[in-house]
């Protein structure tokens, strides 16, 4: 890589007799230090800490020794391309749907959404050229604990309590799904009216319901 530096940096800086590397390296820390002087600070002071944000109160109060989220193997239901089965909250006691789809060129997808939500959630309707194209799966085993899945090469294993999908490629795990425990899906919910004189609504989070960028 070379440097290049006005004339007057190099009357002003011999480099005559400096090995030519060095010399390299000498422009580039003088063109470094000029270039600090055009640094600008930024005011923390526009951006929300964690505590600051509702969101990311509620996602890091989540520890990994405290699952809630199992996967009902009993209403596990398999097509010749995908396994679909109810994922629990247990904390909450709500069911989401949970899909595995298989897909060509040995890929796998996962959906995971609420079975009758208050509106729908949005969904991308223009990321990919088409829908993608369907494989047929290969049950490998199924028992009350996980169902595993064969893809070509690949392998998929679905793990119901505390819920847990691993990826192979070959017989090499590559891939973890909640492999902390730290999965979260809030599903909707309706905001909780308060009434004069009840006083038994139970409180949140502050900003739960409302959210600012100030």
């Amino acid at each position: 890589m070379m440097i290049w530096l006005p004339n007057y940096w190099l009357k002003k800086y011999n480099f005559a007799h400096c090995p030519a590397n060095m010399a390299n390296v000498i422009r580039f820390f003088i063109l470094l230090l000029q270039l600090t002087g055009f640094i600008i600070a930024v005011d923390k002071g526009n951006f929300k800490t964690c505590e600051q944000s509702s969101f990311c109160r509620r996602l890091r109060k989540i520890k990994p020794d405290n699952p809630k989220y199992l996967l009902d193997l009993n209403s596990l239901e398999i097509s010749d391309h995908s396994l679909e089965a109810k994922l629990v909250n247990t904390e909450e006691n709500v069911q989401l749907k949970f899909v595995l789809i298989t897909l060509a060129g040995d890929t796998f997808r996962v959906i995971v959404d609420e079975y009758q939500p208050l509106h729908p959630r949005y969904h991308v309707q223009s990321a990919l050229n088409g829908e993608p194209q369907i494989a047929k799966l290969e049950l490998l085993e199924r028992n009350k604990d996980a169902v595993s899945i064969k893809l070509g090469n690949n392998k998929a294993t679905v793990r119901s309590d505390p819920f847990k999908l691993e990826f192979y490629q070959g017989e090499v795990l590559v891939a973890v799904v909640n492999s902390r425990n730290l999965f979260e899906f809030e599903h909707l919910r309706a905001k909780p009216v308060e009434v004069e004189g009840e006083s038994d609504i139970p409180k949140g989070d502050p900003g739960a319901w409302e959210d600012s960028q100030g």
